[in-house]
């Protein structure tokens, strides 16, 4: 059993096992060079491709081949060796041992190769890698093989390829230790990206590459970790940093300087921290950071430093990089400030200077420690409402009020601070403010977000101006550290109540986009007296991306929803249909409102169980409830027996709650060409008995009748008093439904007296009908109408019938009223030849108006002309005859 041996040992061993592994390439390669078979040249080409191009799995392919080849025992039992050695490297330790173990049987003769068999066998068998895996693998790591991989990672970092470079990389870092020995070999490698990254990776890996080397390539002086290395390392190793910076070339002073005032001690960095005036705050903050760090320094030289902040002659690089240093650092074990920190009394005190770097730094440092007074927050406070802050100075204010607001358990007396909270979002928005206070702050959390997050909040809500999204959404944001809860409250508050109409509106969106069961706080302020088209579309918006299957939706809410966008959204019922896709079922569907309350609408019936709360809102809030949202639910929706049957019930529920005045709103709330399959017996059955029960309005009555099917003219009377000439007017639309009889036309006649508005119906049923007695009262009636539009019906429908019964008609039409009618009159008697016709046209060639006369004249002029052409054939006729 192998134990962990001493550095100088592990040394030798991975020596030893380079010089093996060298021996056996020359013999392998002398021996095979001498055959010329297929086993050897699949050998050779095996060789090639684990040796020359890295390739194992090709390289384990060709020694099978080479194995299986015809050739010398030799060269075969050397590929089944090598093919034990690669199997090795791809870490397949089990086949690796079966494959050196079948030398013995199947080549007893090559007594020299089975010899290093056995060196290998017993090799890798020494650890039990069941209880010893960890001294196994160091082991491993340090094998010729796998530091063989090591050197080709490291040779990879300077190729131009980036992607490779980083993959190797992260390969590297992943190996740590064993990668070292490889990397420090190639720290001053002529190669400046090679050796940039080495330089790097050995800094991350903990070790201070060596000195020449790391100021050859210099990426690392940003880095904390190296000053760390370089002031923690041992005295050796400062002084060849020590010796190879005042070598360094002048273009490398300035480092040069910061590793030999690290190598030296505190002093000599207070003296470079005073006189160096060119090096950059990164650069600074990482030569600083591990005298920062407690008990790395004495407390004359942490005094020394607070001492510089304010010193004005000091360079401001290095005044502002200490007093990032110095804010305090909090025990958050013992409860206790650092003891190199600064003092609270010091925090006060530098936060009214009117130095704006010494300023900013207590800021700073209110923002993440435990200095969180009264007087803090009102100093603070007051420089933000009496001057006009630079953007860093915004940021660092908004850190500080909500800092120490954070330890805080109300924010009464914080009136100050959020004014000046509002007068920051007002000036900038979200741009140069921090919410750092309403995350994850410090190990243990110290104080709440509730504070500030209720402080930010007012100011949000009494806020105006253009930055109302990122407000809202900056606020929405914190719903981790705030809860979630908290959050959809305020928004819900902003939503009914903020100063500004954007902050309501967002604030509508982002809580309908996180509904939760309250749905009664987040639907009521969508009715309210001042709310905006712009708030519902807005609560639209966010309930389209909201789980709508999640939510229980009563009637009250369904019908809020239905109320809002009937009253707010623009509608866009279109006469054509769009086509859907809804839930994989494809949908016909008439357009009720924009697309702003389509979808949700869309989702609501089709995608969660929320059909039956808008049915039962329609039932109980009739008047409310507009009818032509049941559009969305698309013509497949009656088809489902199913669905008909919850219609069917909610009619029938409805109507027995309803009152006379209700009837009609009901009706119109439920009834749509969506909702009712015309000619279905069981609603069919429904809508009659509806139909004939007492107590029901007209516009009641005319919605019922337009859904019954088979309608006779029984089911209009016992609707409408066919008596009255109103009665008859609001029921004509129903005579295309009737048949086309003289009963029927009879008792809707009253709807064609010279004042009646709705005599197009009868006109349109009855103008073809075979009785011609009936046609000739329809246009007589029409004739006799006030309205021109009906007198023109008449004559257009007398001039397509052509029958010398209606000549009477016409000879009355030349005495119509409407010059109009007159002139089409004279015009049509002039083609008829009639004697009664002539003598009619004759008294009207005195008619009052010229155009009359000039159609009367012209169709005299016509019979005339036409009478001696007549006689002219007549003659001709009878002369042919007489030869």
């Amino acid at each position: 059993m192998i134990r962990p041996q001493t550095a100088l040992a592990w040394l030798m061993a991975l020596m030893l096992s380079l010089v093996f592994a060298l021996s056996d390439v020359a013999r392998a390669e002398e021996d095979v060079a001498k055959e010329d078979s297929p086993a050897a040249q699949a050998f050779r080409d095996a060789w090639w491709q684990e040796t020359g191009a890295g390739a194992l799995d090709r390289a384990l392919a060709g020694y099978r081949d080479a194995v299986a080849a015809k050739g010398s025992d030799a060269v075969r039992a050397k590929a089944l060796y090598r093919m034990g050695l690669v199997l090795q490297r791809m870490g397949k330790m089990d086949e690796a041992l079966a494959a050196l173990k079948r030398l013995a049987t199947e080549f007893p003769g090559e007594t020299a190769l089975l010899e290093r068999a056995k060196q290998r066998l017993d090799e890798w068998t020494a650890v039990d890698l069941r209880e010893q895996f960890p001294e196994w693998y160091k082991r491993y790591q340090y094998s010729p093989e796998f530091q063989a991989k090591i050197v080709d990672l490291v040779l990879k970092l300077g190729i131009g390829d980036r992607k490779a470079q980083q993959e190797a990389r992260q390969e590297l870092l992943t190996i740590g230790e064993p990668a070292i020995p490889a990397l420090e070999q190639h720290a001053g490698s002529a190669n400046t990206v090679l050796g940039r990254y080495v330089v790097e990776i050995l800094v991350e890996l903990g070790r201070l590459p060596p000195a020449e080397s790391a100021l050859a390539n210099t990426a690392w002086y940003r880095k904390s970790e190296f000053w760390k290395l370089l002031a923690t390392a041992d005295d050796a190793t400062k002084q060849s940093y020590a010796r190879a910076a005042a070598a360094a070339s002048e273009r490398k002073a300035w480092i040069a300087g910061w590793i030999t005032a690290t190598v030296q001690g505190p002093d000599a960095i207070l003296a470079r921290l005073r006189t160096d005036d060119t090096v950059s705050g990164s650069t600074l903050t990482a030569v600083l950071d591990p005298w920062f760090e407690k008990d790395a320094a004495s407390a004359s030289f942490m005094g020394a430093l607070r001492a510089m902040v304010v010193d004005e002659t000091v360079p401001p690089n290095a005044r502002y990089n200490i007093a990032e240093g110095l804010k305090p650092s909090f025990d958050y074990e013992s409860g206790k400030p650092h003891p190199y920190g600064l003092t609270p009394e010091e925090v006060e005190r530098w936060a009214r200077s009117d130095d704006a770097l010494v300023r900013r730094t207590a800021w700073r440092a209110m923002a993440s420690t435990y200095v969180h007074s009264q007087d803090a927050l009102d100093a603070v406070s007051a420089h933000v409402l009496a001057n006009q802050l630079q953007g860093q100075d915004r940021e660092d204010a908004s850190k500080a009020i909500l800092g120490i607001l954070r330890m805080r358990e109300s924010i009464e007396g914080a009136e100050q601070a959020v004014e000046a909270l509002k007068k920051l979002l007002t000036e900038d928005g979200l741009n140069k403010f921090s919410l750092y206070a309403l995350g994850d702050w410090g190990p243990q959390g110290r104080g709440s977000p509730a504070i500030p997050g209720r402080a930010l909040a007012v100011a949000i809500g009494a806020t105006r101006g253009k930055h109302a999204q990122n407000l809202v959404y900056g606020y929405y944001g914190q719903r981790a550290a705030l809860g979630t809860a908290e959050v959809q409250r305020q928004l819900l508050a902003w939503a009914a109540s903020a100063a500004d109409a954007d902050v309501r509106r967002y604030a509508m969106q982002f809580a309908a986009k996180d509904a939760t069961d309250d749905l009664d706080a987040l639907t009521r302020p969508l009715l309210q007296d001042d709310t905006t088209t712009a708030l519902v579309q807005a609560f639209f918006n966010g309930l389209n991306q909201a789980n709508l299957q999640s939510l229980a939706w009563d009637p009250e809410i369904a019908t809020r929803l239905v109320e809002a966008a009937a009253r707010y959204l623009k509608r866009s019922i279109h006469k054509g249909r769009s086509t859907w896709t809804q839930a994989g079922v494809p949908l016909s569907v008439r357009m009720p409102y924009d697309h702003v309350a389509v979808r949700p609408f869309m989702r609501l019936l089709h995608e969660g169980p929320h059909v039956q709360a808008f049915l039962d809102g329609a039932v109980r809030f009739p008047e409310r409830f507009d009818g032509s949202f049941w559009y969305l639910l698309g013509d497949q929706w009656k088809e489902v027996p199913a669905q008909r049957a919850r219609l069917l019930a909610a009619l029938k529920q409805g109507w027995a709650r309803w009152s006379p005045d209700e009837r009609e709103a009901g009706l119109e709330a439920l009834l749509r060409e969506t909702t009712v399959l015309v000619g279905d017996e069981p609603t069919e059955t429904l809508l009659r008995g509806m139909l004939r029960s007492e107590g029901n309005s007209p516009g009641a009555r005319s919605i019922l009748l337009a859904y019954v099917s088979q309608l006779s003219l029984e089911d209009v009377r016992g609707s409408f008093d066919l008596a009255e000439p109103a009665s008859v007017d609001r029921a004509a639309g129903l005579v295309a439904r009737l048949p086309a009889t003289r009963e029927v036309y009879d008792a809707f006649a009253s709807a064609l007296r010279p004042q009646g508005p709705e005599y197009q119906p009868l006109y349109s049923r009855f103008r073809q009908h075979e009785d011609g007695a009936l046609v000739r009262d329809l246009i007589t009636r029409l004739l006799a109408h006030e309205r021109q539009h009906a007198n023109e019906l008449a004559i257009d429908l007398l001039s397509k019938r052509s029958r010398a019964e209606d000549l009477p008609i016409w000879i009355g039409a030349l005495g119509h009223r409407a010059a109009s009618v007159r002139k089409l009159a004279a015009e049509r008697l002039g083609r008829l030849y009639n004697d009664d016709a002539i003598k009619a046209l004759a008294k009207a060639v005195d008619d009052p108006d010229p155009d009359v006369r000039d159609a009367v004249l012209a169709s005299l002029a016509k019979i005339e002309k036409t009478e001696k052409e007549k006689d002219r054939w007549r003659e001709f006729a009878k002369e042919g005859a007489d030869k």
